[in-house]
Parts: structure tokens; sequence; C-alpha cells
């Protein structure tokens, strides 16, 4: 399974190299210039049929759609990338830059910004209670596995369960 995701990383990694040296200008997907163009509904539309790594793609022009929405200013096109699809921020176009590096705009930056009191890895929704179910072991540390032959079954050390 480790072997199939870094082949697959390494692929998708070449894939990217190689559209970076072999750009052709004016090149990109139907999703890459909607959200170049500012057609919202557009993309909005498109969103949920995309999978994640077309949704990341580096187009043939050397760009990303999040690089092109940020690049030309469309801050709702941006807050759904980043906010409700969670694209990739760190790719960088074949100019060398990130999409945040293209924004123009202070409001457009903050848009990349994460709050620092979030808490990437809980909904907030959510009490920690809810999160984690707590699970009591009774202390008897060992158990008969109903055998004939007396062999005894040691049970996990339940200081580390969560």
């Amino acid at each position: 399974m480790e072997h199939k995701v870094k082949s697959l990383f390494k692929k998708t990694s070449t894939n990217q190299q190689q559209r970076l040296e072999n750009q052709h200008i004016g090149e990109a997907s139907e999703f890459y210039f909607a959200c170049r163009n500012g057609e919202t509904d557009k993309v909005k539309q498109m969103l949920p049929n995309i999978p994640y790594h077309q949704l990341n793609q580096l187009e043939l022009n050397g760009s990303t759609a999040l690089h092109a929405a940020t690049f030309f200013g469309h801050l709702d096109i941006v807050y759904l990338l980043l906010h409700d699809y969670s694209c990739q921020r760190h790719l960088r176009n074949r100019h060398g830059f990130t999409a945040y590096e293209e924004a123009e705009t202070d409001e457009m930056k903050q848009l990349f910004h994460r709050p620092s009191d979030a808490n990437r890895f809980n909904d907030d929704s959510m009490s920690m209670d809810k999160t984690f179910q707590i699970v009591l072991v009774p202390r008897d540390t060992t158990e008969t596995d109903g055998s004939d032959y007396g062999d005894h079954v040691e049970k996990p050390d339940p200081r580390y369960f969560l």
C-alpha cells in the first residue's frame, strides 16, 4: 500500500514537472477557465464532480485553478476552493509562485490565513466527549481463551486507551 502511494505521488510530481517544462500557454481545463473568468455559479456546479487530484491539477499552461482565481481577484471562488474544498495552497506555478504569492490585495491574502485559535483537526461544533469515546477496561489483565490447554491471552494495558 505504501509503495502504491509513493509511486502515485512520484508519478503526480513527475507529471507536474513535465507540465512546468512543456507548458502550452492558454491551454487549460474548462474548470480552470471558469475559475479564471470568475464564473462562480459554473464553478459551484462543477466542484462536486471534480476529483480532488484534478482540483489541484497543474494545467498545461503552468498554473492551477486556485492560481487563476487568485490572480484575477475572484474572492468568492478562492474562498470556495480553500475553505469548502480544501484546495492545496503550497503548489507553485510555472513562475515559481504559490497562489498566495499571486494575491494582489490584503483581502485576498486574508483568505489564505487560517485562524490561529482554530483546531484544524476537530470540528468546533463537537465537544470532546463526542470526539473521543472514553472506554473503561477492567483491571484484570489475563483472560483464559476457553481452550483445554489453559493458555492465557494477555489483554492490552488500559493506560494506553483513549
